[in-house]
């Protein structure tokens, strides 16, 4: 597939859904507020919203011998997963903006870090910043709502939070949301640097489409496809996974290798039934390499259910194509008060990293959790899992999370 191709693709899909939108019928809106002169926002004060979020983790592993021999020691202990501070604001309704540090290890850095503009052509909203691309639904749903404490082994090579510009909308009054952008890669600090001069970047676009919408969100079932057309930093690309825990060491891992460019694919559906979640992912990562070697294929997926044992639905963000959180309909309050909401869950995923000459490795991981949400900010989670490094062995995870977010 030739870049150009690709690019003239990617812009019809990203153009697609405004051409569609506007075939319809649009509702009678409010007007918005006019946008302020600059003299008019100095004279106002900055409305600000802080928020935060702290989880503490425990972990324990066991694993056969054969399994640290390819990769590092699983070593038991506890860390502050995310300890993430931020503010967030806005003018009117034309303006948002959000910055958010995470003071968590060697990890420390912006988690998001933009403005977004709404009511540009089309009703559309451009963003620009330090934020996550659209793609993958288990990636762009917040470690707030997460069912499980760490994402799928698909997390490895989808990509996350770079800089870049992105315009995104609705269309079929919130059926269909889409979103595409351009992007460089960045590290935690939100830096990056063009040092081979080949104009390292990311072309990232997602659409997904809900045929059923019932009884506001009660009966759902979700639809989505993305793609991404990466340049690598420095020519170079390299893919890890670890077994869906933060403390263990990569179980797969293809090490840096030379890529002329990288194509990306994913698919995803989810279907919400009351209380009932069943949601699935299927990513694939195409590297075209130089010099005449072969192009490798890498793939990875997922497929988990979950269940509310105290009759929640979970939360559909319908302006943005994805999941949020859990709201206890009896917080727990101690002393004859609320109980939360109870959640368990089941999650089988897998990846493989190895083609032609790149053997980074193929693993496949059941896991499965129990989730007390006793307030809409606080949960404690248990996790336990068999992770299966193919032809070498198993490694047992026990994990442990007490989330705290305001």
């Amino acid at each position: 597939m030739s870049i150009s191709l690709f690019t003239a693709a990617l812009a019809i899909y990203s153009l697609a859904p405004t051409a569609f939108a506007a075939q319809e019928a649009a509702p009678l809106e409010p007007a918005k507020e006019p946008i302020p002169t600059p003299s008019a926002l100095l004279s106002e004060p900055l409305p600000l919203k802080f928020s935060g979020k702290l989880e503490n983790d425990w972990s324990f592993y066991s694993a056969d011998k054969s399994v640290e021999q390819v990769t590092d020691q699983f070593d038991s202990g506890t860390e502050f997963r995310r300890a993430r501070f931020g503010m967030s604001g806005g003018y009117g309704d034309w303006l948002k903006f959000k910055a958010s540090y995470d003071l968590q290890g060697d990890g420390s850095g912006f988690s998001d870090l933009y403005s977004e503009f709404d009511g540009m052509p089309g009703n559309s909203k451009l963003k620009f910043g330090h934020f996550k691309e659209p793609f993958s639904l288990e990636t762009l749903t917040s470690s707030t709502s997460l069912t499980f404490l760490e994402r799928s082994m698909l997390k490895g090579f989808a990509p996350s939070r770079n800089v870049g510009v992105q315009v995104r909308d609705t269309a079929f009054k919130k059926k269909m949301t889409w979103a595409a952008g351009l992007f460089r890669e960045t590290d935690a600090g939100a830096f990056g640097v063009d040092e081979s001069g080949q104009l390292e970047f990311a072309l990232t676009g997602r659409v997904t489409w809900l045929p059923i919408w019932e009884n506001d969100g009660e009966t759902l079932l979700h639809l989505g496809l993305a793609a991404s057309f990466r340049n690598p930093d420095e020519a170079e690309v390299s893919y890890r996974a670890r077994p869906e825990s933060h403390l263990a060491p990569s179980l797969l891992d293809t090490g840096d290798f030379l890529a002329d460019d990288v194509i990306l694919i994913g698919t995803e559906a989810a279907w919400v039934y009351g209380p009932a979640t069943i949601q699935g992912e299927y990513a694939q990562a195409m590297v075209r390499r130089p010099n005449g070697e072969n192009d490798v294929n890498f793939q990875a997926g997922y497929l988990l259910a979950a269940w509310m044992w105290t009759g929640e639905t979970r939360e559909y963000r319908r302006s943005r194509g994805y999941f949020g959180g859990i709201t206890p309909s009896q917080p727990f309050a101690g002393n004859g008060g609320g109980s939360g909401a109870w959640e368990t869950a089941l999650r089988y995923s897998f990846a493989d990293y190895s083609d032609d000459n790149i053997g980074g490795g193929e693993g496949q991981i059941l896991m499965a959790a129990v989730n007390w949400h006793l307030t809409e900010h606080l949960r404690i989670s248990m996790d336990y899992g068999i992770a299966d490094l193919v032809t070498h062995g198993n490694a047992h995870i026990l994990q442990f999370r007490f989330h705290l977010d305001w």
